[in-house]
Protein backbone atom coordinates (compact mmCIF):
# COMPACT_ATOMS: atom_id res chain seq x y z
CA UNK A 1 0.00 0.00 0.00
CA UNK A 2 1.16 3.49 -0.83
CA UNK A 3 0.73 6.41 1.56
CA UNK A 4 1.42 10.05 0.72
CA UNK A 5 -0.11 13.53 1.13
CA UNK A 6 -3.31 12.33 -0.58
CA UNK A 7 -3.52 9.20 1.59
CA UNK A 8 -1.93 9.91 4.98
CA UNK A 9 -0.36 7.06 6.89
CA UNK A 10 -2.32 6.14 10.03
CA UNK A 11 -0.37 6.96 13.20
CA UNK A 12 -0.71 3.38 14.44
CA UNK A 13 0.88 2.04 11.25
CA UNK A 14 3.66 4.65 11.40
CA UNK A 15 4.47 3.54 14.95
CA UNK A 16 4.62 -0.09 13.79
CA UNK A 17 7.02 0.90 11.01
CA UNK A 18 9.26 2.74 13.47
CA UNK A 19 9.27 -0.33 15.72
CA UNK A 20 10.27 -2.52 12.72
CA UNK A 21 13.15 -0.14 12.12
CA UNK A 22 14.22 -0.25 15.77
CA UNK A 23 14.08 -4.04 15.91
CA UNK A 24 15.91 -4.45 12.60
CA UNK A 25 18.72 -2.21 13.81
CA UNK A 26 18.69 -3.70 17.31
CA UNK A 27 17.68 -0.44 18.95
CA UNK A 28 15.75 -0.46 22.22
CA UNK A 29 12.00 -0.65 21.65
CA UNK A 30 10.95 0.55 25.09
CA UNK A 31 11.36 3.68 27.16
CA UNK A 32 11.92 6.92 25.26
CA UNK A 33 12.15 5.32 21.82
CA UNK A 34 8.98 6.93 20.49
CA UNK A 35 10.07 10.29 21.88
CA UNK A 36 13.50 9.89 20.24
CA UNK A 37 11.78 9.33 16.88
CA UNK A 38 9.66 12.42 17.44
CA UNK A 39 12.81 14.48 18.01
CA UNK A 40 14.54 13.03 14.95
CA UNK A 41 14.34 15.45 12.01
CA UNK A 42 14.81 12.56 9.59
CA UNK A 43 11.60 10.94 10.85
CA UNK A 44 9.68 14.16 10.22
CA UNK A 45 11.11 14.47 6.69
CA UNK A 46 10.00 10.93 5.84
CA UNK A 47 6.45 11.70 6.89
CA UNK A 48 5.87 15.38 6.25
CA UNK A 49 8.18 16.87 3.59
CA UNK A 50 6.83 17.67 0.15
CA UNK A 51 6.83 14.54 -1.98
CA UNK A 52 7.05 12.14 0.98
CA UNK A 53 5.92 8.62 0.29
CA UNK A 54 5.61 5.50 2.41
CA UNK A 55 5.11 2.08 0.85
CA UNK A 56 4.22 -0.88 3.03
CA UNK A 57 4.06 -4.58 2.19
CA UNK A 58 1.52 -6.46 4.27
CA UNK A 59 0.96 -10.15 4.93
CA UNK A 60 -2.44 -10.81 6.50
CA UNK A 61 -2.65 -7.22 7.83
CA UNK A 62 0.88 -7.41 9.29
CA UNK A 63 3.46 -4.98 7.90
CA UNK A 64 6.42 -7.10 6.79
CA UNK A 65 8.43 -4.39 4.99
CA UNK A 66 8.27 -0.67 4.44
CA UNK A 67 10.14 1.97 2.54
CA UNK A 68 10.02 5.67 3.19
CA UNK A 69 11.39 8.41 1.01
CA UNK A 70 10.78 11.42 -1.16
CA UNK A 71 9.49 11.51 -4.73
CA UNK A 72 10.74 14.23 -7.01
CA UNK A 73 8.64 14.52 -10.14
CA UNK A 74 11.02 17.22 -11.39
CA UNK A 75 13.92 14.75 -11.26
CA UNK A 76 11.74 11.70 -12.01
CA UNK A 77 13.28 10.01 -8.98
CA UNK A 78 12.13 8.30 -5.80
CA UNK A 79 14.80 8.76 -3.13
CA UNK A 80 14.59 5.98 -0.55
CA UNK A 81 16.77 6.47 2.52
CA UNK A 82 14.82 3.89 4.51
CA UNK A 83 13.92 0.36 3.43
CA UNK A 84 13.35 -1.94 6.34
CA UNK A 85 11.95 -5.43 6.86
CA UNK A 86 10.22 -7.22 9.68
CA UNK A 87 12.80 -9.70 11.02
CA UNK A 88 10.12 -12.38 11.44
CA UNK A 89 9.75 -12.55 7.63
CA UNK A 90 13.34 -12.02 6.48
CA UNK A 91 13.67 -15.47 4.85
CA UNK A 92 11.02 -14.39 2.31
CA UNK A 93 12.97 -11.28 1.17
CA UNK A 94 10.08 -8.89 1.77
CA UNK A 95 12.26 -5.85 1.06
CA UNK A 96 13.03 -7.03 -2.46
CA UNK A 97 9.36 -7.90 -3.01
CA UNK A 98 8.31 -4.45 -1.81
CA UNK A 99 10.94 -2.72 -3.93
CA UNK A 100 9.89 -4.64 -7.04
CA UNK A 101 6.20 -3.86 -6.56
CA UNK A 102 6.92 -0.23 -5.74
CA UNK A 103 8.98 0.18 -8.91
CA UNK A 104 5.96 -1.02 -10.90
CA UNK A 105 3.83 1.69 -9.26
CA UNK A 106 6.51 4.34 -9.82
CA UNK A 107 6.64 3.58 -13.54
CA UNK A 108 2.92 4.35 -13.74
CA UNK A 109 3.62 7.68 -11.98
CA UNK A 110 6.37 8.55 -14.52
CA UNK A 111 9.17 8.07 -12.00
CA UNK A 112 12.18 6.78 -13.96
CA UNK A 113 14.76 6.34 -11.20
CA UNK A 114 14.89 4.82 -7.76
CA UNK A 115 17.78 5.95 -5.57
CA UNK A 116 18.38 3.60 -2.63
CA UNK A 117 20.78 6.15 -1.16
CA UNK A 118 23.72 5.18 1.02
CA UNK A 119 24.90 1.69 1.85
CA UNK A 120 26.50 -1.20 0.05
CA UNK A 121 23.95 -3.91 0.79
CA UNK A 122 24.21 -6.74 -1.78
CA UNK A 123 20.56 -6.50 -2.86
CA UNK A 124 21.21 -3.03 -4.28
CA UNK A 125 23.72 -4.21 -6.86
CA UNK A 126 21.87 -7.51 -7.39
CA UNK A 127 18.88 -5.47 -8.57
CA UNK A 128 20.99 -3.51 -11.05
CA UNK A 129 22.12 -0.63 -8.89
CA UNK A 130 25.40 1.11 -9.54
CA UNK A 131 27.67 2.52 -6.82
CA UNK A 132 28.02 6.25 -6.37
CA UNK A 133 30.46 8.00 -4.08
CA UNK A 134 29.69 10.50 -1.34
CA UNK A 135 32.17 13.27 -0.70
CA UNK A 136 32.65 15.31 2.44
CA UNK A 137 34.16 18.74 1.83
CA UNK A 138 35.41 20.72 4.79
CA UNK A 139 34.71 24.35 4.00
CA UNK A 140 35.49 25.89 7.37
CA UNK A 141 37.11 29.25 6.73
CA UNK A 142 39.75 28.81 9.47
CA UNK A 143 40.85 25.48 7.97
CA UNK A 144 41.16 26.99 4.50
CA UNK A 145 43.37 29.85 5.68
CA UNK A 146 46.12 27.57 7.08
Amino acid sequence: EKFDKDRPVPNRLWKVCLRIYDERHQLPTTGFTWWNHQLNAFTHILKKAEGWQLNVLFHQNTPIAYMAGLCSTRQSCYYIPRLCINNNYKEYSPGILLLTETIKLQIKDNIRYVDLMRGDEPYKTAMGGTPHFNYHLNCMLNDLLH
